[in-house]
């Protein structure tokens, strides 16, 4: 008996592989038709190095219609030709929430998102509201500091980030304030019912060309029964060239004198609100921080001390008042964050008299810094780190303004033995864990000698806080 056995010969299949919109060409690749494939590969690989598009992230392949799948899961082969497309989504922060800062964070059915580089719009508070309280605000942790903000609200998010809520007292009232075009932020403020509150400055960065007028509701400085919630819009008006509102100015525009106001050259060009700035003068970077008008109707610009020219010696002045573009004068009332960190060549930085702020790390790690002096009092805040490891500092005044002296603000100052402070501002709740840590052991404090006994005793727990050595001296 013979039997005749005939083979039919196995036809292949073609998968191409799309990109989608993705960049990447199409790959196309050959399987013996009716056979299961185990993995779907990654788009990144080398063999389609596909990548996203802007915004997107791989979500999965079509395989057929409604069918996504994800890489590395399998798929069968039963046409002549497929073409397996790449799914992108937009690539998102994920919004999580938890009742409180101790409370585990809730199922994932509750997560929301939103899309990098867009605004989150806080949502309506759905958590239960304990008695005798009503819904304040959202509360979360971004890069470390913590945020708030109120149902409705748009915000920024950079990260991952948990919403837990926050409630208060029934018997108040909210008093916000509406940038109304400028930027920034003001805080909304808790009143309580029936109480008085006084209308506070602006403190919200102009828009381009405007200084802040007024508010629409009350004038600053008023002070307020509050019976209801209440929203204060600021209202901008023109900058005006030419010194007053009429352009008048008064006899050749002088911009005002006395108080650290400079001459600020009222026919010149006005940069906007935070343009980067080189000056001619060869000092350094600044950032254009506020543009306002004074009691004489001058216009003002107000800049930050970004970092010295790369030119810059081992000395180092950061000026009172620096010359912008056209002629025009700026004031210096701040140094930026990290603005000479790490700079081991400065040894001598002189501080204009209209700096109100030294920024957060501003002088870390400048190895070779042995005096800092600080002209005039408007210095107000030393922020957190600002002088740590300034290993060869000796001496600082710490001015009759300052309230504030941030953690680790003089932190590895090693030869730091002298710190005059002149100022009796200075609160335990204000100063910094740290700020004085690892400083000379022989340190010597001198405290205001007008400084009451109440004072005095409050200067030394904000000193031990601060962890001054055990063996400095306080006089």
């Amino acid at each position: 008996l013979l039997i005749d056995i005939e083979f039919e010969e196995t036809k292949g299949s073609t998968v191409t592989f799309d990109s989608d919109n993705g960049s990447g060409k199409k790959v196309t690749k050959t399987y013996q038709k009716g056979i299961w494939v185990d993995a779907l590969p990654d788009p990144a690989d080398a063999e389609f190095g596909f990548t996203a598009p802007k915004g997107k992230v791989f979500d999965g392949w079509l395989v057929g219609e409604g069918d996504i799948r994800k890489a590395g899961n399998g798929f069968g082969v039963f046409e002549d030709t497929m073409t397996i497309k790449a799914v992108w989504k937009d690539d998102t922060w994920k919004i999580r929430f938890r009742k409180d800062e101790e409370s585990e964070v809730i199922p994932d059915m509750m997560t929301d998102s939103v899309v990098k580089g867009q605004k989150y719009t806080l949502p309506d508070n759905f958590f239960s509201v304990p008695e005798g309280k009503i819904f304040d605000r959202w509360q979360w942790k971004m890069g470390g500091v913590q945020l708030s903000g109120r149902e409705g609200e748009q915000v920024d998010v950079t990260e991952d980030i948990v919403l837990n809520p926050s409630f208060r007292d029934e018997e108040t009232f909210l008093v916000c304030f509406d940038a109304n075009g400028g930027s920034g932020r003001m805080e909304a403020v808790i009143v309580k019912k029936g109480a008085s509150y006084k209308i506070p400055d602006c403190t919200f960065t102009a828009p381009a060309g405007k200084v802040f007028d007024r508010w629409d509701l009350e004038e600053i400085g008023k002070t307020v029964t509050v019976d209801a919630d209440i929203t204060l819009k600021a209202l901008w008006k023109d900058v005006t060239q030419s010194g007053g509102e009429g352009g008048s100015g008064g006899s050749g525009g002088s911009g005002g004198s006395g108080s650290g106001t400079p001459d600020s050259g009222q026919d010149k060009p006005l940069p906007a609100t935070g343009q980067s700035i080189t000056p001619a003068d060869g000092t350094g970077v600044y950032t254009v921080s506020k543009i306002e008008e004074d009691e004489l109707g001058n216009t003002i610009v107000s800049v930050i001390f970004d970092k010295p020219a790369a030119s810059a010696g081992a000395e180092i002045r950061v000026p009172a008042v620096t010359t912008l573009e056209g002629g025009r004068k700026a004031k210096v009332t701040q140094i930026a964050k990290e603005a000479f960190a790490g700079n081991t060549t400065v040894t001598r930085v002189i501080i204009g008299k209209n700096v109100e702020s030294i920024g957060e790390n501003a002088f870390k790690g400048c190895t070779g810094l042995t005096a800092v002096d600080i002209e005039g009092d408007s210095l107000t805040v030393i922020a957190p780190g600002a002088f740590m490891n300034c290993k060869k500092l000796k001496k600082i005044v710490i001015g009759e303004k300052v309230t504030t002296i941030g953690k680790n603000a003089f932190n590895g100052c090693k030869k730091l033995k002298t710190i005059l402070i002149k100022s009796q501002k200075l609160t335990k709740k204000k100063t910094g864990k740290a700020a004085f840590k690892n400083i000379h052991k022989k340190a010597v404090f001198t405290l205001p000698e007008d400084l009451s006994n109440k004072k005095r005793t409050a200067y030394k727990a904000l000193l031990k806080k601060a962890n001054k050595p055990a063996t400095a001296k306080i006089k």
